[in-house]
């Protein structure tokens, strides 16, 4: 006889079955065929098959107590994080290709990029506007503009897809994303070069979607885009036109705001505003960050093509910083030569880069951009710590190193 479910004990661990002692009920032969041809007719021929899905990866909070907060990752400081996706927009034929290439130069030394001093790292760039000569013409006067060495020139590579089928994913029915070769390749690419940068020139080229469909423009940038900075480690910075009505009210933006939601940075390359009655600067440029999810945004840095670059128009009228590490030597050679003697000990009184960011030639830099440099010097075997005295009172400071050619700032 049944009873009623009182209580909780009525229940297995899973709450699925009644009673404990009920019978396990034998299922016929002609039974289970009987609900097999139920479940094929509801279903079609083939009924959908459960895709089992990975373990979610729960993170508990608590575990993150006495552990360091991971620090923030950027190439270009503020303005391209790595792990994420960067847009850099623009109206056509204002110079986005141009400046993009003087990213890629930049971080073959570790110089500087529209006022920021970026991070030493290899990049790769796949542009789909331009052909090899193009790119050889302007490469030429980047390179001469910022004096790029010879070994640092392996630190760069990049390939001309002009006419060529560039697309990185597609769309099924479904509306699920579809990722084709040529996104397996370019990830192979980036990692056979070690490059911690991917410049993709320009993003209508590679997207088959409705830049306009929310869903697909999502998909796009984090399963096409993301993951190949998350694969790298490093960034990913894709180049795009903004619409009429981008132009028209000054925020650069285009089709879905899912583009701008989705997006970790957002910079807007443009002409600079011509005072009212006045002819506009056709070499004048404006550099906004309009977007930034890990940094300040609202930031605007003004700059004028100039012999083939764009360079950043500072307030003492100087439009070219020489590369911090230029700086960080000249300033080194001065205080030596009067036996000011600086240490690469942080505790030090006389610590480096605290003293240069006071030195009148410090060109503006800061002592952070001091510190990277100094590392930088050192990994080159640039400079180096010379040593004297008794053991007891032993005096340790940074001179050049002996192959290390002056250089006048």
């Amino acid at each position: 006889m049944s009873r009623p479910f009182a209580y909780d004990d009525d229940f297995d661990a899973l709450g699925s079955a009644p009673y404990h002692d009920a019978p396990p009920i034998e299922e016929s032969d002609s039974f289970k065929r009987d609900r097999d041809e139920r479940l094929r007719g509801a279903h079609g021929a083939h009924a959908p098959s459960e895709k089992k899905l990975p373990p979610l990866k729960i993170i508990r909070p608590e575990e993150w107590r006495g552990r360091d907060i991971p620090e923030r990752k950027f190439i270009v400081p503020g303005m391209v994080p790595c792990g994420v996706v960067t847009g850099l927009y623009g109206p056509p034929g204002k110079g986005k290709s141009t400046l993009a290439m003087q990213l890629q130069a930049a971080t073959a030394r570790g110089g500087e990029w529209c006022g920021r001093i970026v991070e030493p790292v290899k990049s790769v760039g796949v542009y789909c506007e331009d052909d090899a000569d193009e790119l050889m013409r302007r490469w030429r006067r980047i390179e001469d503009h910022m004096q790029i060495g010879e070994n640092d020139l392996r630190n760069a590579r990049m390939v001309s897809r002009l006419g060529e089928d560039n697309i990185l994913a597609t769309f099924a029915k479904s509306g699920k994303i579809e990722l084709t070769p040529l996104h397996k390749q370019l990830v192979e690419w980036a990692k056979d070069e070690r490059a911690e940068l991917v410049i993709f020139d320009t993003v209508s080229d590679g997207f088959a979607g409705n830049e306009n469909d929310r869903t697909q423009v999502r998909q796009f940038v984090q399963s096409a885009l993301a993951t190949i900075a998350r694969d790298i480690g490093g960034a990913v910075m894709f180049l795009a036109h903004p619409s009429r009505a981008g132009m028209s009210d000054g925020s650069g933006q285009s089709g879905s705001t899912a583009w701008e939601g989705t997006v970790r940075s957002r910079l807007y390359f443009r002409d600079e505003d011509a005072p009212d009655g006045s002819m506009p600067d056709k070499d004048a440029r404006v550099l906004s960050v309009m977007k930034a999810n890990y940094a300040p945004s609202g930031e605007s840095v003004p700059l004028r093509y100039r012999n083939g670059a764009f360079v950043p128009e500072f307030p003492a009228g100087n439009a070219y910083r020489p590369p911090a590490e230029d700086v960080f030597l000249s300033i080194l050679d001065a205080m030596n030569a009067q036996g000011q003697r600086v240490s690469a000990t942080r505790m030090a009184n006389n610590y480096a880069p605290r003293e240069f960011r006071r030195h009148p030639q410090r060109q503006g830099y800061q002592g952070g951009d001091f510190e990277r440099a100094m590392t930088r010097l050192f990994d080159r075997n640039m400079i180096r710590v010379e040593e004297a005295g008794p053991p007891s009172k032993r005096v340790r400071w940074i001179v050049r190193s002996a192959s290390t050619v002056e250089v006048v700032v």
